[in-house]
């Protein structure tokens, strides 16, 4: 039996979630209005205060990659990243669109499909498309059809037209972005605003017992879009500008 540690800071609220191998024993939901950097240590001490749980005792440490905010990435990543050099534990980095596709496939048959957008800001959404195995209670969670990526809903939709079969449903995360463009597409729109910390404990729980977690310094952001300082200093310095 193992302790697991799972963080999502890839939303405003965000969550934390303490599991014991795939069973949920502790959840604590973030408050939107508070930033992660202030919110996360006192979240983290409830959850294992709860328990009656002493860091020693955690086995393995998760964190949703992303896609999301790049702060609030960073921040997740930052304290999964140094607890687990202070505890020498293992870590596994686990994709926001994939947690979200997973909490939906729970309650689905193998075989089946679905979608996912969350908010990309600037109008456009965080999208992949994946699709639950078949299998028994050990086979890997899901496969990934269509790669993360980030675009407007009408490119998005357009680009998979050909690809993420019509009656995949889409899974819409907190806002529901573009959920216009999808009903008008045909696409059948399911809410999808729960919180990820318990699919990123679950599917970093079944990554470690197939082989797939790593050191602390393994784990990356899943970025699908470059930050803004990167694109400004690129601006500034004429990298990638046409010359007139």
């Amino acid at each position: 039996m193992m302790w697991v540690l799972a963080i999502d800071t890839s939303s405003p609220g965000g969550a934390v979630a303490l599991l014991r191998d795939d069973a949920v024993i502790v959840e604590h939901v973030g408050d939107p209005a508070v930033p992660h950097v202030a919110r996360l240590p006192g979240a983290l001490a409830e959850v294992l205060a709860a328990a009656t749980l002493a860091p020693s005792a955690l086995d393995l440490l998760a964190v949703a990659s992303g896609p999301g905010a790049f702060t609030g990435l960073r921040v997740g990543l930052a304290t999964i990243q140094g607890l687990a050099l202070a505890l020498d534990r293992p870590t596994v980095g686990v994709s926001s669109l994939a947690a979200a596709a997973w909490r939906y496939f729970e309650h689905q048959p193998a075989g089946t499909a679905c979608a996912v957008w969350l908010d990309g800001a600037r109008g456009d959404v965080f999208a992949a498309a994946f699709a639950r195995p078949s299998g028994g209670a050990g086979a890997w969670p899901l496969d990934e059809i269509v790669a993360p990526s980030v675009d407007t809903p009408a490119a998005t939709l357009e680009r998979w037209r050909q690809v993420v079969p019509t009656e995949a449903p889409l899974l819409l995360g907190p806002g529901g972005r573009g959920r216009e463009q999808a009903l008008a597409a045909g696409r059948s729109v399911v809410a999808a605003d729960a919180p990820l910390a318990v699919p990123v404990g679950r599917i970093a729980w079944r990554a470690h017992v197939a082989g797939r977690s790593g050191p602390p310094h393994a784990l990356a952001p899943l970025y699908v879009r470059r930050p803004d300082a990167e694109v400004e200093r690129d601006r500034r310095l004429g990298v990638g500008v046409p010359l007139p």
